[in-house]
């Protein structure tokens, strides 16, 4: 896997294979909030995986065309999204708040 630091713009690699794998720790999805991504997308996932293409492609348009609707409608009435996870740099961009190196750190010190 290769990767950039944005900070440093310095690349750098780490081989997958040598690391421990994480079991995802994930709530059933009737105890996930309405906008957490497995809710959100399960219906496409529900048709990807039932080979139910056109199922799962109309879901996704679905999806996409209701968040391209809130936005509009944030935008009209001039509020602004909010995240949990990222904060947001200039206009256009966001930064992960638990940075790869920070999480690649803990995992490190905690084998």
């Amino acid at each position: 896997m290769e990767y950039k630091w944005t900070e440093r713009d310095m690349e750098e690699h780490i081989d997958v294979n040598n690391l421990s794998v994480i079991k995802k720790q994930v709530r059933p999805i009737r105890e996930q909030e309405d906008n957490e991504s497995r809710r959100l997308w399960k219906e496409v996932t529900a048709g990807l995986k039932f080979n139910e293409i056109d199922k799962g492609d109309n879901a996704k348009q679905a999806l996409e065309q209701k968040q391209r609707d809130e936005a509009k409608e944030r935008k009209d009435r001039g509020h602004e999204w909010n995240t949990r996870l990222f904060t947001k740099l200039g206009e256009d961009s966001y930064v992960y708040k638990k940075p790869l190196r920070q999480r690649l750190n803990s995992q490190t010190s905690n084998t």
